[in-house]
């Protein structure tokens, strides 16, 4: 992993004209400026390091804050782990989509409530290309209200919903095209061998008694799944909108707005998907919702992204909304989720996947065993969506 330490020698020479935008001010002249490291997932695992960059300038006499956020994106030869794919532009990996996305105008008119942050700049080096974007801040600790998580839903409903009434899906080869089929190589190993697994001490923990028969099934009926998912409508996804990347911010007139970090997996997918992130992701990885929350978090997300479709004049059939959301919740955190995490886990990468993921892998476990009844129960659904098609 590159050192942190590496984004420490920022000159003013580079600095200055990157606050001047900021601060929407040709005359600013820096006066001081630290620097801190951020952490985060794509940190951890060496795919990019994240640094605030603050100080004071002085702007028409008077001194003035600013607090940037500075992401270097690394190249596939600059680290180890997941550069399967990081350098093929549709992948879900690639390392440049994220600058490719603030470079482009997909993030610059965004339907109200969903906002990214400004970008004020994007630098190309050798070693990587550095972004430097709006320090949209939250206080630490700060939980959603489920009402909130159907709020951020319909937000999301609205982006997406975007795609499927006035503006045709975009077709630059550097969207992320698939989020779920480059997963079976890594998981087959996992199902091939849960017989001879079963008395694992993890597989105990992680699938408890009818679940890993279940969810195996789901495994072995992926393909009528993954069928399903390339039935219904395809919409513009941001591809990782969970509560660690989606941030509350109220606007001048009250009005709530979600801020979308980290795009790296924007691209089309199927329409549900973002919702379906938001709720599972929310629940397993940034633990911002129990899974005891899930029915009610999913009842009231999924009604929140129907209306934000909706608002944007979509009229189609609720049930190929219904048929995304289930098929994408059934897919990655039954028959795909779990799995790759006792994949990448052994005992040489556990410490960084856990360092990444910010708990132990028997908290994994536990979260990911409480949630598959709920997720099994969306597996039925698809089944009967797609039998009564």
């Amino acid at each position: 992993m590159i050192e942190q330490n590496c984004l420490l020698d920022i000159d003013r020479a580079s600095l200055e004209p990157v606050v001047r935008r900021a601060l929407g001010s040709p005359g600013a002249e820096i006066l001081e400026w630290r620097v801190e490291p951020v952490g985060g997932i794509g940190v951890d695992i060496g795919a990019s390091a994240l640094h605030r960059v603050a100080g004071i300038a002085k702007v028409q006499g008077a001194s003035t804050p600013w607090s940037l956020v500075r992401k270097l994106l690394h190249p596939p030869a600059a680290i180890t782990g997941l550069s399967t794919g990081r350098a093929v532009p549709n992948h879900q990996f690639y390392w440049k989509r994220e600058a490719h996305a603030y470079g482009s105008e997909l993030l610059q008119d965004l339907p109200a409530g969903l906002v990214a942050p400004r970008c004020h700049g994007i630098d190309e080096f050798d070693n990587g290309i550095v972004l430097w974007l709006e320090d949209v801040a939250e206080p630490d600790g700060c939980r959603w209200s489920l009402e909130r998580y159907a709020e951020a839903a319909r937000h999301l409903g609205r982006f997406n919903g975007n795609y499927l009434v006035d503006r045709p899906l975009p077709v630059e080869p550097w969207l992320c095209s698939d989020m779920v089929h480059w997963r079976q190589a890594v998981v087959a190993p996992f199902w091939e061998q849960l017989i001879e697994r079963r008395d694992e001490p993890q597989m105990r923990r992680g699938w408890p008694g009818e679940v890993a028969g279940r969810a195996h099934q789901v495994w072995l009926e992926r393909e009528r799944f993954f069928t399903a998912l390339g039935q219904v409508p395809q919409v513009l996804s941001h591809g990782d909108a969970d509560r660690r990347n989606l941030l509350d911010r109220v606007v001048a007139n009250g009005t709530p707005e979600t801020v979308a970090l980290d795009w790296e997996f924007l691209g089309p997918q199927a329409v549900g998907t973002d919702a379906a992130t938001l709720v599972a992701q929310s629940v397993l990885w940034a633990r911002d919702r129990e899974p005891d929350d899930l029915p009610v978090l999913s009842r009231l997300c999924y009604e929140g992204y129907l209306t934000g479709l909706r608002e944007m004049g979509w009229r189609g059939d609720d049930r190929l909304v219904r048929l995304g959301y289930t098929a994408t919740l059934s897919l990655r955190f039954v028959a795909m989720a779990g799995a790759i995490v006792v994949t990448l886990a052994s005992a040489d990468e556990r410490p960084q996947w856990e360092a990444a993921f910010g708990m132990t892998l028997e908290t994994i476990l536990d979260r990911h065993a409480a949630m598959q009844p709920f997720l099994l129960d969306m597996a039925e659904e698809v089944r009967q969506l797609v039998s009564n098609a």
